[in-house]
């Protein structure tokens, strides 16, 4: 479960108004790109510590599958 994902490229961490983010995630200042994305999967508490994700992707083919997808996932306007 999680927020919405689509145009999560280029958006502020703890950005989707309809989600209750942890404290950490939503006074983060990270914007998601490949970098972060692929830095969040493999261990979000690094990148953002106090945030509740509780898995992290071990395979680095499986987090730059993950954020390829991602971006092809376009926001509605």
């Amino acid at each position: 479960m999680g927020p919405l994902h689509l145009g999560v490229l280029g958006r502020q961490a703890g950005g989707v108004k309809s989600y209750s983010y942890s404290e950490a995630l939503s006074k983060s200042k990270v914007i998601w790109s490949r970098e972060t994305l692929t830095a969040w999967l493999s261990n979000p508490e690094a990148l953002i510590p106090g945030q509740r994700m509780g898995y992290a992707m071990d395979k680095a083919q499986d987090r730059e599958d993950v954020v390829a997808y991602l971006a092809t996932l376009k926001a509605i306007k």
